[in-house]
Formats: C-alpha cells, structure tokens, sequence
C-alpha cells in the first residue's frame, strides 16, 4: 500500500512478458491496457481522490497472472511533493520484510521500523545498516534538480551515530559502497559520549557547519541535490528547521559531491554508521518527501500553510 496526496495523481507501473499475444487489463473501470503496454512495459497516471485498490491482469490464452496495488489518499501534504513513506503502513519489523520489498536492505539487518510514542519510524543498530528505495519516477536527470526531505531524532543517550541522506545514481549493493562516491549528500554524527550531532555535507570536500542537533527533537532536514551538467560533480544545499520553528536555516549552498556521471539518480537512500553501543532508538528517521519537480523551500508536512491544496 502506498500513500499518496488526495488530489495528486499516483504513477503505476507494470512489466510483462515481451509477447504480442499477451493482454492487459486494469479493474476500477480503466479496463484494456494492452495498447498502453511496449515491449512488455507500461505506465498509466490516475487521479487519487479517494482510497483504492488497482488489480492488473495479465492474459495469454488461457493463461493469466494478476498484482494489486493499493493507494492511500493522504491529507496534509504541501502541493508539490511526494510522500515516500511515513512508514504508518508498515507492520514493526526489519524493514525489507515490514515494507515487503518496498525498502531494500542488502547486506545488512540492522534497519528497523518502530514506533516512537505511537508514530512509526525507522531506526538503526550498530555497525553500518542501511536502506534504499529507486525513485522510479522522480529520478533526477542530468541538469535536473531535486528537494529531499526528512524528519531526525536523536535519543538522549549520548550514543555515536552518523547519518547519511541522499539521492545517487551508483548501484547500492554492499555496505562497502557507501564509503565513496556517492555524490553530494547530508551527513548527521554525533560521537559516543556527546549530546548533540553536528552537520556536514556528505561526499566532495565534506563541508562542516556549525549547526548542531539537539537530543529529544525532532528536526525537519531539506537536500536539493542537483545532477549537474555532463560530468561536473554533483552539488547539494542542506537546510535545517527544529519542529516548531518559525523558518528553516541554510547550512550550505551549491557544495561539491564527489560524483558525477551523465547517470541519472535512481536511488533514495537513508544509511547510517553505528558504533558497537548503538542500539535501536538512538536515531529516529521519518516522513520522507521527494519534490515532484525541480527545488522546492517549503515545508511538505506544514498543514498550516493556506497554500495546501488540501486538507
């Protein structure tokens, strides 16, 4: 099940057998898709109004396969942007069984959805856990831009952790792949034994600032990432704003990524390095938002804000 703002329109996606002789059809009166299918491959855009259940059926003779596909009308979300996940859906659990695929885990089983006074989140173990989710859609093209946004917490516990956000267009398959050459993304550590977690521009020249995190809250945390022209490296701008705040502060502008391919970013991942006391609950991530189009500076979860196109 996926969620998606009342009023946008979601983007489903099939694939099928290269065969001219098989069919294509869709449930809620959308019926034969066979002429939307290329080489076994479609793609159709419908209005969410309200929430839905999608059934694809694919035929050949006798034979057929069927895949659903079940959509949230979500209130509350900005106009132009995209919720990834809030993670509400999902059961508690390691997050590549709890999402059912939906987030991919390779080579690690430390990421885990919780809940945190009622709110599902995800959180870390030690060593170096990480997720991802392809962008489908909304991959960011060479030239293009693109906002990602997330919510962070850190625990009380003075337990070290370092977080990394960020959008790329290298195949994650290990954990080793992490390391280098990503592009530009944020990274958020705090040290064993400190209370706050300081800001830095993950990737490239590795840019310090001076913003720190404070234990307890919650804060709102903006990455335009740009995928720069032929084979410039990648840049990306951090802004920051504590839940509650008036307005956002920006911690650096246009910084250099250590990557750039003519590549497009397929990739949204949230990866973390834990020290061998950290334990789940340390770091809380939630509310992940991508820009439908372009850079965007407000806030996709502001409800307050009379602009929203729905409520």
């Amino acid at each position: 099940r996926l969620k998606v703002a009342r009023g946008e329109v979601a983007i489903l996606n099939w694939e099928t057998t290269k065969d001219d002789l098989v069919t294509v059809e869709m449930d809620q009166d959308i019926g034969d898709l066979t002429g939307a299918t290329e080489f076994g491959v479609g793609r159709l855009e419908v209005p969410v109004t309200q929430d839905a259940t999608y059934t694809i059926t694919a035929r050949r003779g006798d034979e057929s396969v069927t895949a659903q596909v079940s959509i949230t009308a979500a209130e509350g979300i900005g106009p132009g942007w995209y919720l990834f996940d809030d993670f509400e859906l999902w059961e508690e659990g390691l997050i590549l069984g709890a999402s059912q695929g939906y987030w991919g885990e390779p080579d690690s089983t430390g990421v885990t959805v919780v809940s945190d006074g009622g709110n599902k989140a995800i959180t870390y173990s030690e060593g170096n856990p990480y997720t991802f989710t392809r962008l489908e859609s909304f991959e960011t093209r060479d030239s293009e831009s693109r906002t990602l946004f997330c919510r962070v917490k850190f625990a009380n516990d003075q337990v070290g952790t370092s977080f990394h956000f960020g959008a790329t267009n290298k195949p994650l398959r290990f954990v080793g792949d992490l390391d280098a050459n990503l592009g530009g993304y944020v990274a958020i550590t705090r040290e064993d034994g400190d209370d706050n977690a300081t800001v830095a521009v993950g990737g490239g020249a590795g840019e310090e600032t001076e913003f720190e995190l404070l234990p307890g809250i919650w804060y709102k945390v903006w990455v335009d990432v740009t995928n720069s022209p032929g084979d410039a490296v990648d840049t990306v701008s951090i802004h920051v704003l504590e839940e509650g705040g008036a307005s956002r502060t920006t911690l650096v502008e246009d910084a250099d990524g250590d990557r750039g391919t003519l590549a497009p970013h397929t990739l949204l991942y949230l990866a973390a390095r834990g020290s061998a006391s950290t334990e789940g609950g340390s770091l809380l991530v939630d509310s992940v938002f991508v820009s439908r189009d372009g850079v965007l500076d407000t806030d996709p979860l502001d409800t307050d804000d009379p602009n929203l196109a729905m409520r």
